[in-house]
């Protein structure tokens, strides 16, 4: 029975992990140093949260063109739109296209609250996920523990859990 405990522990663990990936990707442009202060979350979820945030680096060769460095002539767009991670549009789609943006305050609100919602759900989801890894481990602990061989507790590791260690016995 343990065995089918953990195994679907397993199964919903991986399910989880594939909808974080989905909403990793949803939320790959969405700027987090705004919402990261209004989402409130415990550093080792924010830290995870940061590590799957993508970086833009931009490669120059020499330091004078760090200094002269430009991001508005790079990304080809306006001084104005340089800080939005997303929807960054440049300045040609700005001469020759009408651009349909949110005019009014309540649509972005809307928009805000959005992401908001995806930023809360993400770090949830992440939590959950490790909830499960603990208790995939002490199932795992547990269906060890009802083996064969001699053990011994060595301590308690950082999630609370007994460690155990075998003694070696020679195979036949």
């Amino acid at each position: 029975m343990k065995s089918q405990d953990l195994n679907y522990v397993k199964t919903q663990r991986d399910l989880g992990n594939k909808k974080i990936e989905k909403l990793q990707n949803e939320l790959h442009f969405i700027e987090s140093e705004s919402i990261e202060d209004e989402i409130e979350v415990d550093d080792k979820i924010k830290e995870k949260v940061k590590s799957s945030q993508p970086q833009h680096i931009i490669f120059v060769d020499t330091l004078k063109e760090v200094k002269t460095f430009d991001p508005a002539k790079y990304f080809n767009t306006l001084p104005e739109l340089v800080n939005r991670k997303f929807n960054r549009p440049r300045i040609e789609t700005l001469q020759n296209e009408v651009i349909m943006a949110p005019d009014d305050e309540i649509e972005l609100l809307k928009l805000h609250k959005n992401r908001l919602e995806k930023h809360q759900e993400l770090s949830s989801r992440i939590r959950r996920q490790e909830e499960l890894r603990k208790v995939e481990q002490g199932l795992r602990i547990q269906k060890n523990l009802m083996g064969k061989g001699r053990r011994k507790k060595v301590g308690v590791d950082k999630d609370g859990l007994p460690l155990y260690k075998w003694k070696n016995e020679r195979k036949k």
